[in-house]
């Protein structure tokens, strides 16, 4: 990187992130590979933490740098579910967004989670899930195919198999907290949404005004036809942002 494009970098970052964002372009440069380091965000709570040179610094960019989730919405959401919160960057800019929405985040990979757990550890009124999201209960494994910390898949477990760990659905959270609106529902998943939206998904749907997707057909085939088919019942509008669409359901 030459000079002025270093001196640009800085500038940006600092612009973006405040103080914080020399350091994070510090830091990028010196910590190892994998190596966990930590910098502050302005307006945000807790420190961001992220493992160098691996797929957490494009999801940093992606989620708290370009603010890809900053969508127009004409209400202020109260409740909101991350679903495949990897390492919690979504779910720290809802809070920064949103303060007092009440989030839950659900991430499946060990490795994963706890950063998420560093993530959020000093925001308020979060729930961490290290699960699987599914449409039913069932045991399921963690696959890695080689892309990455964002990469990681789920599939349900044959009998015997080890290291499982246990699937959570959308209703399940809904019961379990009483849950009468969803107002964002974000979900990247993996390919899962074929299966969470294969079936039962008419309680939770009827109740969710907005649902942000990235799909993985090149994953999974059929993901995408798996929620437009769940969607046909349902009034919506819908537009793309980055790698997302996002419905905004007219219930």
């Amino acid at each position: 990187m030459g000079i002025r494009s270093s001196i640009n970098a800085k500038r940006v970052h600092l612009k973006k992130l405040g103080p914080g964002g020399l350091q994070f372009l510090k830091l990028r440069k010196t910590v190892k590979q994998d190596e966990v380091f930590t910098f502050p965000v302005n307006g945000y709570l807790n420190l961001i933490h992220l493992r160098n040179k691996t797929s957490d610094l494009p999801t940093f960019y992606q989620c708290i740098f370009n603010e890809e989730y900053d969508i127009p919405i004409s209400f202020v959401p109260q409740t909101i579910l991350d679903l495949g919160a990897n390492i919690g960057l979504t779910t720290a800019f809802f809070k920064h967004k949103y303060p007092e929405a009440q989030i839950f985040a659900v991430e499946p990979e060990k490795s994963n989670f706890r950063i998420l757990q560093k993530n959020t550890e000093k925001l308020t009124n979060i729930t961490l899930y290290n699960n699987g999201i599914w449409h039913k209960n069932c045991d399921l494994i963690v696959e890695n195919r080689g892309l990455g910390h964002y990469g990681y898949i789920v599939k349900e477990a044959p009998s015997g198999s080890k290291d499982t760990i246990p699937a959570i659905s959308i209703n399940d959270i809904v019961k379990s907290h009483n849950l009468t609106s969803l107002d964002i529902v974000k979900i990247d998943i993996e390919g899962s949404e074929k299966e969470v939206f294969s079936e039962n998904t008419d309680n939770w749907l009827s109740i969710t005004k907005v649902l942000i997707i990235e799909f993985h057909d090149r994953m999974t085939p059929g993901s995408s036809k798996s929620v437009f088919k769940a969607l046909e019942n349902f009034n919506y509008e819908f537009a793309i942002k980055g790698e997302n669409i996002i419905f905004y359901m007219q219930n």
